[in-house]
């Protein structure tokens, strides 16, 4: 599954430098942003200039209160502050490292001298990267991080032996499985979290460092990112019909004089059966995830058996208020590593609904396990339609004329009449169709269920 990860903002409560530092007491910032992951995988975004030339600032600008939006500064090595998307396996975990470099600032000296930035080596933060990635690689569990993390204090600590207030202004280290992205990102595509002072460190499996040194200040910077998935999740559902079966044919007799046939030409109706084969395939399947089929709340427990329901009465096919038995005979198929769900369905059950949830189990996701680690991937609802009533070119015609003349009557009662002189738009058209499905096809059906009803084989 893949994620994306992007910085937002940078707010500074506190600066590094002091009033002591030949700069003055504003911080001069080269943000670095960083991604490894368990399979590989490691980027890296760096921050360019706030200050476009001459300015010989080249850096971002920092002094308390002061906060400075990423989408309006670009880092210089890529068009935007996005990382990814990053394909993450199951059993994936990515780490992300957001780092705040004081390089200082340019200053003048007092005998007119010219003082510099000092700017961070990119290169380290670069073989830093590589080598996470290579060690995480080849480690397994939750230390797959743990001397990537070695590897940062090392490049943290060369950067802090500046005998001035340069160094790091803060260093936010965040581990995330792709097991908790995806509990995380199951309804909402993104996430906005801010690492910082208040930052719950549990939350986030996070790790904040900064410079401690004498005479200079004690930072302070929050900053907030986004996580989003890039993926979309669904449950891909193909309906196949089988060969349509004729029931008994029986005269028909109508209710309305005014849409009579000429002639007196005899109407004839029929049922139509026919079973399908409902296959139900889920977008991402995880076998570590424990993935868990129910129908209409059933667990289906076996590769293969018939799930028992007893569906709603529907009063067009002539059952009862409380249903009828119906059986669902079930498989579940394995194809390219993906688990489908497969339903076959009779003609003579009717039409009815079914509820199909795929869940997964999130327990011991890293960090903070869910309290229930049962939690649905996805969920749809499926219609299954197995009889529809037919009839002769009478009947047809008949039906057509009782439709048009209930339509209109709908478009008197339900539509406003000021739009007239105009073409109806999305929203009265979308309330007719409302109107018609809820008023008009029941009213069609209740009158001529019992036709259907002679047509069913008997109940059991």
């Amino acid at each position: 599954m893949k994620f994306s990860f992007e910085l937002l903002n940078i707010a500074c409560s506190r600066v590094l430098s002091s009033h002591d530092s030949a700069w003055g007491a504003a911080d001069g910032i080269r943000v670095y942003f960083i991604v490894v992951t368990t399979g590989g995988d490691h980027r890296i975004l760096v921050s360019g200039r706030e200050f476009p030339p001459p300015d010989i600032c080249d850096n971002y600008y920092f002094v308390p209160e002061k906060s400075l939006n990423f989408n309006l500064y670009p880092p210089h090595n890529a068009a935007d502050w996005q990382l990814g998307p990053v394909d993450l396996s199951d059993t994936d975990s990515v780490a992300i490292a957001i780092l705040g470099v004081n390089e200082g600032l340019p200053w003048i000296g007092g005998g007119g001298g010219f003082g510099a930035a000092s700017r961070a080596n990119l290169k380290s933060f670069e073989e830093f990267a590589k080598e996470a990635a290579d060690e995480a690689l080849h480690v397994a569990g939750g230390a797959a991080f743990a001397s990537a993390w070695t590897l940062l204090e090392g490049v943290i600590e060369s950067i802090n032996h500046a005998p001035d207030c340069r160094g790091i202004a803060f260093c936010y280290q965040v581990e995330l499985s792709m097991k908790k992205l995806l509990h995380d990102h199951r309804i909402s595509k993104f996430s906005t979290h801010r690492l910082g002072s208040q930052t719950a460190l549990t939350a986030l499996g996070l790790v904040a460092k900064s410079k401690q040194s004498a005479g200079c200040g004690s930072p302070q910077y929050d900053v907030d990112f986004r996580i989003i998935r890039n993926d979309g999740l669904h449950l891909l559902v193909a309906d196949v019909a089988g060969v349509p079966r004729k029931g008994e044919r029986t005269p028909f007799e109508p209710q309305v004089d005014e849409c009579r046939p000429a002639l007196g030409m005899p109407m004839f109706t029929w049922p139509v059966f026919a079973d399908r084969t409902i296959t139900i395939t889920p977008s991402h399947y995880y076998p570590s995830l424990k993935p868990t089929w129910y129908v209409n709340g059933v667990e289906l427990q076996h590769a293969s058996d018939t799930l028992d329901l007893s569906k709603p009465g529907d009063a067009y096919i002539g059952d009862d208020i409380n249903g009828r038995p119906v059986s669902v005979p079930y498989e579940r198929i394995t194809s390219k590593g993906i688990e489908s769900l497969v339903l076959h369905t009779k003609g003579e059950d009717g039409n009815f609904r079914l509820e199909v949830v795929l869940r997964f189990n999130f327990e011991g996701v890293h960090p903070l396990p869910p309290d229930d680690p049962w939690a649905d991937f996805r969920s749809t609802i499926i219609w299954v339609t197995g009889i529809s009533l037919e009839g002769n070119a009478a009947w047809e015609k008949y039906m057509i004329c009782v439709i048009k003349r209930q339509a209109s009557r709908l478009l008197v009662n339900y539509l406003p009449v000021d739009w007239s002189p105009e073409r109806p738009g999305p929203v009265e058209i979308a309330t007719l169709e409302r109107q018609v499905r809820q008023v008009l096809l029941p009213s069609i059906l209740d009158t001529h269920h019992l036709r259907i009803e002679r047509a069913l084989p008997p109940k059991p």
